[in-house]
């Protein structure tokens, strides 16, 4: 499953307090078989089960399965052994009389209802409202949600072959893990379909799905089926143009692991009902807002392909080997994210796969940063589902990265492929990887996994550059300055220097640590021929760490505009940033126009948006004004939007005349960059953008989702503005009603009519906006009624704390830390009582505002006089 991750609240960041330490289930009776009878009524999201259990005996006599808020629950044994059985709405535990014995088989069923579970089984039905919805039923278990609809051990370490036969409706598509055995009809309106998995399978990738879908046929690779399926409603064509890589992907990715295909198909459906992707055997499921018409093609193309590699690496990482326990879940998501980049690098290109490898290590950096620095590998969290986060995914990518620029080409793809043949079909920890690189390289890793793997955080390298003209000599010197509570870590930093005769120079900083664990401060002496002209750390990408060194404005110019690797380009422009000076500001700016790469491009404009320097506006309206790469322009008018300048306001609206040519995404971003400006002028702008019925009809709603919330960044006053403000709050208001919008652009509508809200200051609209998203928490859709937990928290409507409190009852228990973390900040948000506070509060915010137009009026001023 690609990433998706939440924040967390705690003394270290991850954990809430009292977090518990998670082990793998004790298996003394071990289910090898499950055979899934289901009736399901879909128009009533409901479903008659009969499930039935082989298990083998390791000398146990008791089974706990896992089934929330089952109905009638009944347990028989087949083969005549006396049982017993209790069910406390939360487990199913079951009590043989004799001892299973080593080897021995027993068989128990278990019947009950399901009834509009809360998680896990997915339906969907038409309604007045909604009458072009999907009709369909599917699964979706990651991480522990198969319990709501299935009685299983629902922990990965159990894995058994699976049978399915599914009762439906005539005229539906039914599809499931494993191959089609049979299709019978059971009576003049149903059908039952019988699918088998004789692979051994963990609850959590165990998957089916009965709807209304279109297909596309590919064509087979190595003799398996390979075929496309969404709601009707999309065309083969979009499936045949969203999924086109994906036969070509699995030949490369058989050959690169060196295993065939472990599964006898390749089937992949998109609904709707979750947002991401999911590695089900044999059957992956997508959101179908990732599927691609023509325009979003342009923008999400590569990125459809990343998620595409991703989940089908998973076959290998995470199917064929499942990790123990979830602890060791980066042995799945981490060489799922790292086969990503890969996959770029032999397919798209050096600076494509550079970036992906750069965008992996900011987003762990940054969440290192600013929310916490955790193990990798580690027992101890809140809900299994909180690992699931960017230390997971680009985090734990990067040390596999790490251990293959250690090892080598060769040796590591060779000790990957013995630890893929030893463990297919086996669980695996995360010694199994080390002992198997180990074994082909001769290795001892252990001290690497202690700081990258079980320790925590990564080098943060700052120091000193040096340079005598007289002896031409370069002295550099750094130190890790990582927080206290962070690892420390050995490595080689490799520096490339080049001098202005075109010598190319090459040293060694070796990390190492002393006998009290503290590193020894790393340098080194270069005698050049000429003055330095350009500098490179790392230019192989071989380690992930962070620097700031100040070098000089003409070095990192040169840097910046021809350094070979797009990681020290990134790095030079943002230490001219960093500067400030308006020289150097006038370089970045010089440079960036002409930089190729847009990937170069998005990353200086998130570095200047995020820099505070009023002559940033210059530089990043001239941005938007030049963008055309479709990857590129979306982001850096994001990045434009903080600045609240005239000349940023003006390339928005020069980039707006081009309509609804533009990309969704690069569209709905424009509209934020105009909102954020503040200019009631353009409220009448975003609003009839809204209205427009291409805008209502856009694809997957994304442009409709993008100006609701481009409109909630307004933030008015009431005295000078009440009409527009009142014409905003209705036009909010009105799209989170149910049927108002299109399904997918309700969570957005909730959120921006809560943001738009904690903006006010009329008491009146605050209550009527917090009174309109407590009903929200009631809705039918799971999405918008997480939208308005966290928009009652942006409200800090902390009067509706037992409101929130009781959403729980709707959420999968994997959820529920999720909901803490929104509680702890709802209690911290209530409103000063005293009006004095607030209107000092309002005294402050005026005076910021007018300290900046201030400034922003010296620097215009500056400009002219230069210019004159």
């Amino acid at each position: 499953m690609p990433c998706i991750c939440a924040g967390s609240v705690s003394v270290d960041g991850f954990v809430l307090p009292g977090a518990e330490t998670h082990y793998a289930p004790d298996m003394r009776i071990e289910p090898k078989h499950i055979k899934i009878e289901l009736a399901l009524d879909i128009l009533n999201h409901s479903a008659h089960a009969k499930i039935t259990h082989t298990v083998a005996g390791h000398g146990g006599q008791t089974l706990k399965l896992d089934g929330i808020a089952f109905k009638d629950v009944r347990v028989t044994a087949l083969d005549g052994h006396e049982i017993s059985y209790s069910y406390d709405d939360n487990q199913i535990l079951i009590v043989w009389a004799s001892v299973v014995h080593e080897e021995e088989q027993r068989q128990v069923q278990v019947q009950y209802d399901v009834v509009n579970p809360i998680q896990g089984l997915i339906f969907s039905v038409p309604d007045e409202q909604y009458p072009n919805r999907p009709f369909y039923v599917f699964t979706d278990h990651e991480t522990e949600r198969a319990r709501y609809w299935l009685a299983c051990v629902d922990y990965p370490a159990v894995r058994t072959s699976l049978e399915f036969f599914l009762t439906y409706p005539k005229g539906l598509v039914c599809l499931a893990n494993g191959l089609l055995q049979d299709e019978a009809a059971v009576d003049g309106e149903s059908i039952c379909s019988h699918w088998l998995l004789s692979f051994p399978c963990p609850s959590y990738l165990c998957c089916f799905g009965v709807g209304n879908f279109s297909a596309y046929q590919d064509t087979s690779v190595d003799g398996m089926e390979v075929k496309y399926f969404a709601d009707a409603s999309f065309s083969a064509d979009c499936l045949q143009r969203s999924f086109q890589s994906t036969p070509g992907m699995l030949r490369w990715l058989s050959n690169k692991v060196g295993a065939k295909f472990p599964f006898p198909k390749y089937f992949q459906l998109a609904t709707t009902g979750i947002r991401g992707a999911m590695e089900n055997i044999s059957l992956v499921t997508w959101g179908q807002q990732w599927l691609l018409d023509e325009q979003l093609e342009k923008e999400w193309r590569v990125l459809f392909d990343q998620i595409n590699i991703h989940e089908m690496a998973h076959s290998y990482f995470g199917d064929a080997l499942v990790c123990r326990h979830f602890e060791h879940s980066w042995l799945k998501e981490s060489w799922a994210t790292y086969m990503e980049y890969v996959w770029m690098e032999e397919h798209v290109g050096t600076d494509m796969s550079q970036f992906d490898l750069l965008e992996c290590a900011h987003a762990y950096m940054q969440e290192a940063d600013t929310k916490y620095a955790r193990p990798i590998v580690t027992r101890r969290y809140d809900s299994s589902w909180n690992l699931f986060d960017r230390h997971l995914y680009p985090g734990g990518a990067w040390r596999i990265h790490m251990l293959r620029r250690l090892l080598g080409e060769d040796c590591f793809w060779q000790g990957v492929r013995v630890y893929v043949a030893e463990n297919q079909a086996k669980l695996v920890e995360t010694e199994d990887f080390r002992r198997a690189l180990e074994r082909e390289s001769a290795l001892n890793l252990n001290r690497f996994f202690d700081q990258w793997i079980y320790g925590r955080g990564y080098p943060k390298l700052r120091g000193q550059f040096l340079y005598d003209l007289e002896t031409r000599t370069v002295t550099i010197c750094l130190e890790q300055v990582q927080d206290s509570n962070w690892s420390r870590f050995e490595f080689d930093l490799e520096v490339e220097l080049t001098d202005d005769l075109g010598k190319v120079h090459h040293v060694t900083l070796r990390f190492a640590l002393g006998g009290n664990g503290v590193p020894v401060q790393a340098a080194t002496t270069v005698k050049l021929h000429g003055n330095p002209r350009m500098i490179r750390f790392d230019p192989e990408s071989n380690v992930l760490f962070n620097l700031e060194l100040s070098v000089g404005e003409d070095i990192l110019v040169t840097t910046a505009s021809t350094a070979g690797d797009i990681r020290n380009r990134i790095w030079a422009f943002t230490e001219l940033i960093r500067d400030g000076s308006s020289s150097c500001l006038r370089r970045v700016q010089d440079l960036i126009l002409c930089e190729p790469f847009f990937g170069v491009r998005v990353k200086v404009a998130q570095v200047l948006g995020s820099s505070n320097l009023v002559a940033a506006a210059d530089i990043l309206s001239a941005m938007v004004r030049h963008e055309q790469h479709p990857m590129a322009l979306e982001r850096v008018v994001f990045a434009a939007a903080v600045c609240q300048h005239s000349k940023v306001r003006e390339a928005v609206l020069t980039r707006l005349q081009e309509g609804h040519s533009l990309p969704y995404r690069a569209h709905a971003a424009l509209l934020f960059a105009l909102a954020s400006q503040n200019q009631i002028e353009d409220v009448p702008f975003v609003m009839e953008c809204i209205r427009d019925p291409r805008t209502q009809k856009s694809w997957h709603a994304m442009l409709l989702a993008g100006s609701l919330t481009a409109l909630a960044e307004y933030h008015l006053s009431a005295f000078r503005h009440a009409s527009t403000i009142g014409d905003i709050f209705a036009l909010l208001r009105d799209s989170t009603s149910y049927g108002r919008v299109p399904e997918y652009a309700r969570p957005a509508a909730v959120k921006a009519f809560a943001r738009f809200g904690s903006r006010l200051d009329s008491c009146a609209l605050v209550s009527e906006a917090v009174a309109v998203v407590v009903d929200l928490l009631r809705d039918a859709d799971y999405f918008v009624r997480k939208a308005a937990v966290e928009g009652l928290v942006s409200l800090r409507a902390a009067n509706q704390v037992a409101a929130v409190s009781a959403v729980r009852l709707s959420l999968a228990r994997q959820d529920v830390p999720w909901l803490e973390r929104q509680l702890v900040g709802l209690r911290g948000g209530e409103r000063a009582e005293s009006g004095v506070v607030e209107c000092l509060k309002k005294d402050v915010d005026t005076m910021i505002h007018q300290c900046k137009r201030m400034e922003q009026q010296l620097h215009q001023q500056a400009s002219t006089d230069m210019q004159s």
